[in-house]
């Protein structure tokens, strides 16, 4: 009579990881993957100037990048975010 028992526990066991796989499955095909870059914005502390590139590791806000090409001020990270890449379409 184990035996029997045994088989009943491994079907049920196998039928719940199959389900499971199906479910993943099909969740992943609903989700399209969004793309998304990372943007870095640099500002000039003695004027209005301001550029953006996308990040570089190592980048955080506060942090100097150089001399200001219009004024010669201190260009400093002023903000990181992150935005989605729209779809071609």
């Amino acid at each position: 009579m184990a035996p029997d028992v045994m088989t009943i526990v491994f079907l049920a066991i196998m039928a719940f990881i199959i389900s499971y796989m199906v479910v993943t499955a099909l969740k992943s095909r609903q989700e399209p993957v969004k793309l998304k870059r990372t943007i870095t914005v640099i500002k000039c502390s003695s004027c209005d100037h301001e550029q953006s590139r996308d990040f570089k590791e190592g980048d955080f806000v506060g942090k100097e990048e150089g001399q200001c090409p219009k004024c010669g001020g201190k260009l400093i990270v002023s903000a990181i975010y992150v935005e989605e890449i729209p779809e071609k379409v």
